[in-house]
């Protein structure tokens, strides 16, 4: 399976507004978390926002 059909939508950078972009698509969208690719320098808040969103 391509990456272009694992993941609907891609975000750089998950500090305050990444984090809060992730969590209202996740809440609002209907897109699941799974489905959401993040990257940021600092891995300690990728893997919490992973931890937080399942």
């Amino acid at each position: 399976m391509s990456i272009e059909n694992q993941f609907a939508v891609g975000i750089i950078g998950v500090g305050n507004m990444g984090s809060a972009l992730v969590r209202g698509i996740v809440n609002k969208s209907g897109i699941e978390a799974k489905k959401i690719i993040i990257c940021d320098v600092d891995k300690v808040k990728v893997e919490s926002l992973c931890r937080d969103l399942g």
